[in-house]
């Protein structure tokens, strides 16, 4: 051992030296790429990172995984945000609360009425001339539909004045406070016009 020892050749393991060899060699790497924390100088003086998934991705991915390039990252942000709206639009939300709803029309158009199925019945004329028992004719058909459309029964509108329209008669009568004769005068004809109004 000799007290005075030529130069000696930088140590790759030596992260703490400042020495004067080991300025071009971090000449060298920053002009190639920056170091990271986890690189390793080879003994060729070549640093390569250390993690050996790192397929130089150091370069070109900036920060959680987006691109370094400023013009990237601005177009990732600008779809997006695209795709965000694009979303909410079709979810609705700007649709003001309602969603419409959707008609599908398998055949032709129905209309509802709101009027009851079956028409109402029509109210028939009153007879025009005052009638005892035993007539017949048109007349007492026009009575017999009266009593039956303000629901007193005659049974069969026959246009003969039998029993049955005779008994119909007097329950009128007495519903309309009148003398139950069973005889269609002028009082009865009068309060039978008065009933079958509209």
């Amino acid at each position: 051992m000799t007290g005075r020892e030529g130069p000696r050749a930088p140590d790759p393991d030596d992260w703490w030296s400042s020495s004067s060899a080991s300025a071009p060699r971090s000449a060298a790497r920053s002009s190639r790429r920056p170091a990271s924390d986890t690189s390793v100088t080879q003994p060729s003086g070549r640093v390569e990172p250390e993690d050996w998934l790192d397929e130089g991705g150091a370069e070109s991915a900036g920060r959680f995984g987006m691109p370094a390039d400023p013009r990237q990252r601005a177009a990732i942000v600008v779809v997006a945000a695209l795709l965000l709206v694009v979303g909410l639009i079709a979810s609705g939300v700007f649709a003001g609360g309602k969603r419409p709803t959707a008609t599908t029309s398998t055949g032709p158009t129905t209309s509802v009425s709101t009027t009851p199925s079956t028409p109402a019945a029509a109210v028939p004329p009153p007879p025009t001339a005052t009638l005892v028992p035993g007539a017949s004719g048109s007349e007492v058909k026009v009575l017999q539909r009266a009593l039956a459309a303000l629901g007193f029964s005659v049974g069969a509108v026959d246009g003969s004045y039998g029993p049955a329209t005779e008994r119909a008669l007097k329950r009128f009568q007495r519903t309309h406070g009148l003398g139950a004769d069973g005889v269609l005068g002028a009082k009865t004809l009068a309060a039978l016009t008065l009933a079958l109004r509209p």
